[in-house]
């Protein structure tokens, strides 16, 4: 049996894992997939004599300058349509059920077949432009290459990698949050594919200060791709990911059936008692009316994937559009209960922030050491530190720093 790592079982147990599915899981009697195959056909009709020495992206480039788009798109989908059936590798994909999101390069349909095979409801989200309503009771699942289904959608040739790589809204605002806060494994991906380290730059990098380790699954490496794994801090198991993943499933139930009925802790929405003044007219939502505060669901989603995924987060809008009220009584809330938790801090900025901010750890800590001359950033960093998590300041009405105090104060804020 494989010994996949205790923290590993951990995360997926929590649901923490963020799966990336590529497309080196299905293979031919020869040791071909799929896209090999496409590779020897593109090679074939386009008469080229180097086909040993072109990935997919390039012989379907030369395809494309010869023939046309169209003519790219009709083959492929003619060629990926002729056998839609999932297979044993997918269905285990589907049977995590602690793993709710899932993204894929992959651009056939043998994953949402082997969702509807288990009876497990799925979302499909096609490119950066589609939001899944939020729904518990489904799995999410990114196709950031695109689908069959929808050919405008599809990364197929050299320059729309190109694009994509170099495209900052190829990756939703949404997946990025997740990327930020969940352990990332790869899992069907050749780790020698210059490729493979495109897609880790484009997915893992930008938030590599904040996400968790990587894990990846492969075959016997070469010194120099170990080198350039153990670098980038992911961790590679030698099996192939039908091997892992029947192990992880068999190692995940044992693991159920040792703990009994005690679970993990789960991070979702309790029902809260309602408040005893239901009515809000005029006034904004606090976070404690959070039982009542209704119909921001998509926004909600948005500001915590912002805030997971970037230091700095800047909320604008005309006043009286319930900045405030999204932010007290819907995103704090959702970052409280993240996996792991945040420490939220709310500060209307109507005066000096860096001292209302000081104000508010001393209230939250007040046995915590710092010097009274200590900067902000070293007071933020020791209390969080006390605390165990990450803490993030909401600053609201933040025009009034550039409206109400003096250059001096405002320079003090910045250096701090």
């Amino acid at each position: 049996m494989i010994q996949i790592p205790i923290e590993l079982l951990e995360q997926f147990e929590r649901g923490n894992v963020l799966l990336f599915i590529g497309e080196q899981m299905l293979h031919d009697a020869s040791g071909q997939t799929v896209l090999d195959q496409l590779v020897s056909e593109f090679a074939n009709r386009t008469q080229s004599d180097d086909a040993d020495n072109l990935d997919f992206p390039a012989a379907a480039q030369l395809y494309k300058d010869q023939s046309g788009r169209r003519a790219l798109v009709d083959l492929v989908v003619k060629r990926l349509s002729v056998d839609t059936k999932s297979q044993p590798v997918h269905r285990l994909f589907a049977q995590l059920t602690a793993c709710r999101i899932l993204v894929t390069t992959c651009i056939d349909q043998r994953l949402e077949q082997a969702f509807a095979e288990t009876g497990r409801l799925l979302d499909v989200i096609i490119g950066s432009t589609d939001v899944a309503f939020e729904n518990e009771d489904k799995a999410r699942l990114y196709k950031i290459r695109g689908s069959l289904e929808r050919a405008e959608s599809l990364v197929l040739t050299e320059d729309e990698y190109e694009k994509f790589f170099v495209d900052e809204r190829s990756i939703s605002i949404v997946l990025q949050g997740y990327l930020a806060r969940m352990t990332v494994v790869f899992v069907g991906y050749d780790l020698t594919d210059s490729y493979f380290r495109q897609l880790y730059n484009k997915v893992v990098i930008p938030s590599n200060q904040y996400a968790r380790r990587s894990y990846a699954f492969g075959g016997v490496l070469a010194p120099r791709v170990q080198r350039w794994c153990a670098r980038h801090g992911i961790d590679v198991i030698q099996v192939n990911a039908t091997a892992f993943l029947e192990d992880l499933t068999t190692q995940l139930a044992k693991r159920v059936h040792s703990a009994g009925p005690d679970r993990p802790m789960t991070t979702e929405k309790t029902h809260e008692p309602l408040p005893k003044q239901p009515y809000k007219l005029l006034d904004y939502f606090e976070t404690n009316d959070e039982a009542i505060f209704f119909g921001r669901q998509m926004e909600i989603r948005t500001m915590c994937a912002l805030i997971h995924a970037h230091r700095i987060v800047v909320l604008y809008g005309s006043s009286g559009t319930g900045k405030t009220s999204l932010l007290l009584a819907g995103v704090m809330p959702k970052l409280d209960r993240a996996n792991p938790s945040y420490r939220t801090i709310y500060v209307r900025t109507l005066d000096d922030p860096a001292l209302a901010i000081r104000r508010n750890i001393r209230r939250l800590l007040p046995n915590i050491e710092a010097n009274d001359n200590a900067s902000l950033a070293s007071i933020i960093d020791a209390a969080s530190k006390a605390l165990g998590q990450t803490i993030v300041i909401v600053l609201d009405q933040f025009e009034e720093f550039f409206l109400r105090l003096s250059p001096q104060v405002r320079a003090v804020f910045v250096n701090d």
